[in-house]
């Protein structure tokens, strides 16, 4: 009797032992099988073959191209040995043609698009399942030739002559004013009225000062090369936090709901203001090519105002195509001591919204004027 229930123990762990052998196989075949495809997918993507068989060419090619013109494209066989089943066309990577016979011609409309750079490209596939990737640029200008805006003086106010001004702002009766210079970088109110300084806040001595905005119930003040914007509580100026950013820091303004950023070059940046991140960005140009040295901006009634560093000139920018509608010469505005100076230069512009009027002042100017723009 227990000889015999001895055997049955015996025999019933030889039948669990050989089935989980069993299901150790089966498991272990799966995860075998799973990795076969993975290498394999790896494999397949790092053997995705790319050839030289076609050459992008713009057969209509100029030296400048304006929103409007058409862009006509030719994908040139230079190896007639492999045939082409399809050709994809791509503007800015956005796909919008496949040719599919020759002539491999598109031709590409360029009336809906902004000024600046572009970006054109086209994958031909292989029937060998080869590809081949071409890209070319193409810079578009405006198709407006700027109006030219003139205007006339209603005021003159007093203007600290030691302010470097970087960014200037108008408020309820008050001018907010950044300024620059290693060691003399402020962040100041003013009575407009009666230039009575109301409160000032010095810099750290190894930052330069750049523009400034408010935004709600704060003030945003840049940094030229430190890229550090700083945030200022508005009543008292205290700092309430700092963002770091990646490129100069000029001028900055705000539609208000986002901060509208320059950097001297002819791009301007827009930044969402909680965290400071960058969501898109825009080139200016005018019908001849790119306007640089974008400086201090005031955003008005859709419209972006802008000094033009080192000019007399404000700029108005359309900012949904890039651009300039109108140019204002301000010329006749630049104080005697001050003319043809590289320095001392025309730079701040204010907008008082109940009057629809403009103050703009420069760098160490003695006066600012409020004008009305016809």
């Amino acid at each position: 009797m227990i000889r015999s229930q001895f055997l049955k123990i015996i025999t019933l762990i030889f039948i669990i032992s050989i089935f989980n052998s069993c299901s150790d196989k089966k498991s272990n075949n799966k995860a075998d099988n799973k990795k076969s495809e993975k290498v394999k997918k790896e494999t397949t993507f790092a053997t995705e073959k790319i050839c030289d068989v076609t050459e992008l060419i713009l057969k209509n090619e100029a030296q400048k191209y304006s929103v409007g013109d058409k862009l006509n494209i030719e994908v040139k066989i230079i190896d007639t040995t492999k045939p082409i089943d399809s050709i994809q066309c791509y503007l800015d990577n956005k796909k919008i043609s496949t040719l599919i016979k020759k002539p491999y011609s598109y031709n590409f409309d360029t009336k809906l698009l902004s000024v600046g750079q572009h970006n054109i490209k086209t994958i031909s596939f292989i029937s060998d399942k080869s590809k081949d990737i071409k890209e070319l640029q193409v810079f578009l200008v405006s198709d407006i030739k700027p109006k030219k805006i003139t205007y006339k003086v209603l005021n003159t106010f007093a203007h600290d002559k030691r302010a470097y001004t970087q960014g200037f702002v108008y408020d309820n009766g008050y001018f907010y004013e950044g300024t620059g210079q290693y060691g003399e970088s402020t962040l100041r109110k003013v009575n407009a009225k009666t230039g009575d300084l109301i409160g000032s806040l010095n810099l750290p001595s190894d930052v330069f000062g750049e523009g400034i905005v408010l935004y709600k119930n704060e003030i945003f003040q840049l940094t030229w090369q430190s890229l550090v914007c700083y945030v200022y509580d508005k009543e008292n100026f205290r700092l309430l936090h700092k963002f770091n950013y990646q490129t100069e820091g000029w001028g900055i303004t705000t539609d208000g709901e986002d901060l509208i950023m320059s950097d001297g070059t002819s791009i301007i940046y827009y930044v969402e203001p909680e965290f400071f991140t960058k969501l898109h960005q825009f080139e200016v140009c005018d019908n001849n090519g790119a306007v640089n040295n974008i400086n201090e901006l005031e955003y008005v009634n859709g419209f972006i105002y802008a000094n033009v560093w080192q000019t007399d000139k404000i700029i108005k920018i359309d900012p949904s195509s890039g651009k300039i509608s109108a140019v204002i010469n301000c010329s006749k505005l630049v104080p005697k001591e001050y003319v043809g100076s590289r320095d001392n230069v025309l730079n701040g512009i204010a907008y008082n919204a109940e009057k629809n009027t403009f103050y703009v002042t420069g760098k160490r100017w003695p006066v600012i004027y409020e004008i009305e723009l016809d």
